[in-house]
C-alpha cells in the first residue's frame, strides 16, 4: 500500500479502511522516502485484493484527463477530474501538475489515466494561493524506488 511520507510520518496509528468498508488497524512501515514524499506500507492479511495496474506516467500528454481519488476534509472516496498539464521540476523533485481539484486530505490518493492505470499518487495542491494548480508524484518515481529495493 503506498501513500504520501508526510501523511504517516508523524502518525502514532495508522488506520487504512477499503472502499468495501473493512479497515486495519496493524500497520507496519515498510519503506519511507522522505525526499520522495512516498511511504510502503503493509497490512497482515490472508485475503486477496486485486491491484491496480501501475501505468507510466512519462507516457502522458498535456491535455490528457485524470482521476484523483482521496479523502478530502475527511470526505472518503471523493473523485475529481481534470487534465494532466504537464511534468514540474522543483529543484530535482519531478511532479506532473493536474488541474484536477486536489484539497487537504487528498494526499496519498491515486491519480488514475483514462485506461485505469495509476500515473500518481497525489501529493500537494497548490501552496502559492492559486486554484488548480495541483500536483502529484510520478508513479514512475515509485518503480524507481521498488527496483532499487529488489
Amino acid at each position: 500500500i503506498v501513500t504520501n511520507y508526510h501523511v504517516v510520518k508523524s502518525a502514532y496509528n495508522v488506520l487504512i479502511k477499503f472502499i468495501s468498508g473493512k479497515s486495519y488497524q496493524e500497520v507496519s512501515l515498510i519503506a519511507g522516502y522522505p525526499s520522495y514524499d512516498i511511504a510502503i506500507l503493509n497490512i497482515e492479511e490472508d485475503e486477496l485484493f486485486l491491484p491496480v495496474i501501475l501505468g507510466d506516467s512519462e507516457k502522458m500528454h498535456v491535455g490528457e484527463r485524470v482521476l484523483a481519488i482521496g479523502n478530502p476534509y475527511g470526505w472518503e472516496n471523493t473523485i475529481s477530474d481534470g487534465l494532466f498539464s504537464g511534468m514540474r521540476e522543483i529543484g530535482d523533485f519531478k511532479l506532473l501538475q493536474i488541474t484536477a481539484p486536489v484539497s487537504p486530505g487528498s494526499s496519498g490518493g491515486a491519480l488514475f489515466n483514462m485506461q485505469g492505470e495509476v500515473i500518481g499518487i497525489i501529493t500537494i495542491g497548490s501552496q502559492w494561493g492559486a486554484q488548480n494548480l495541483n500536483f502529484a508524484i510520478p508513479i514512475n518515481t515509485l518503480k524507481l524506488l521498488i527496483r532499487e529495493q529488489l
